[in-house]
């Protein structure tokens, strides 16, 4: 297609479009168009000169116009080409408009009625074209690899396939991928909804609910997703009597407008979070535990033997004994 659209005029029907041979012939402005490098510049150097043209007077021609003078210079400055054409060829800007002007009577009879746009036409005097493999890729869009393409683009313009112009189609193939892409990411959209619960809920706002948690959202590291995992996995039931469902995005709102019971239920969660986080943490606890436990069985067994015996023996010093011997075996 964008060979094509660079080749044809893009407002003629697809059925007129046919790669007819053009050759550029031999003309007496091949310099001036060789310093022009398409066929749009060639109509921009034409408008300025003929803005120069319109300026001209006795002043200018005897050369004490200023502001032509100045206009004349910038000229050169946007064209320094067809500029150091015009001085070597010793043209004021009327005669060099004249050229210009033939250039483009030649270009319009190398045209004819064939369906070519005037930038390809003007490329010819440049580089011959290929016209065997414009004609194939012509061929290959009137072939069934794009028949089905040219048939769902035709009714958005409401014509035949073969009465599109380029132009159209080029825009009928646009509006399609558009369509295509839409329909990809609405199909993506519901799967996303059907993950995280929230089918049903319209664009609009299933987008407020997003923004809302975005910050959150980007935030997430590898560790956080992992650490929710093993939340919902210990706690999964527990939260839910809070009203916090993980199959259930739009519950994390939940998160700020707990009730006193429900805040106490989340923090019972983070200290079982923090207790557990590190293992190594657990045996230390579980040590000082026992042996408080220890110590409390101890002292209840042995209460009556903590009496001193000897002379200026305290219950410290009965204790220190006993433990001695106690540990000893």
């Amino acid at each position: 297609m964008d060979r094509l659209t660079e080749v044809f005029k893009d407002d003629v029907p697809l059925r007129r479009l046919e790669a007819t041979e053009l050759i550029s012939p031999p003309h007496p402005w091949q310099e001036l168009q060789s310093a022009i490098s398409s066929f749009r510049e060639l109509q921009e150097v034409r408008q300025r000169l003929q803005e120069l043209a319109n300026q001209t007077s006795l002043w200018a021609k005897i050369g004490i116009d200023k502001k032509f003078a100045a206009a004349w210079e910038k000229f050169g400055t946007d064209f320094p080409a067809v500029w150091t054409y015009a001085r070597r060829s010793g043209l004021n800007p009327k005669k060099l408009l004249a050229q210009v002007d033939s250039l483009l009577d030649t270009l319009y009879r190398l045209q004819g009625d064939a369906p070519y746009a005037m930038e390809f036409v003007y490329s010819l005097a440049r580089q011959p074209a290929d016209f065997a493999s414009l004609a194939a890729d012509l061929a290959d869009l009137n072939s069934l690899r794009f028949h089905h393409l040219l048939s769902a683009a035709a009714p958005l313009s409401q014509k035949d396939k073969q009465e599109l112009t380029l132009r159209e189609l080029s825009h009928g193939l646009a509006q399609l991928q558009d369509f295509t892409r839409f329909s990809q990411a609405s199909q993506d959209i519901t799967e996303f909804q059907e993950a995280v619960g929230l089918a049903g809920m319209s664009p609009q706002n299933l987008y407020l609910q997003l923004d809302r948690l975005q910050g959150s959202l980007e935030s997430l590291q590898p560790q956080t997703i992992n650490a929710l995992k093993a939340v919902k996995d210990l706690s999964g039931p527990i939260l839910q009597r809070v009203g916090i469902d993980f199959s259930n995005l739009a519950s994390l709102a939940k998160l700020s407008g707990l009730t006193q019971d429900e805040t106490r239920i989340m923090e019972f969660i983070a200290l079982h979070a923090e207790l557990g986080r590190e293992e190594a943490f657990l045996p230390e606890i579980r040590g000082q535990l026992e042996l408080e436990s220890y110590g409390y069985h101890f002292l209840r067994i042995n209460k009556f033997t903590l009496r001193p015996r000897q002379a200026g023996e305290t219950r410290v010093d009965r204790l220190n004994n006993l433990l001695t011997r106690a540990f000893a075996a």
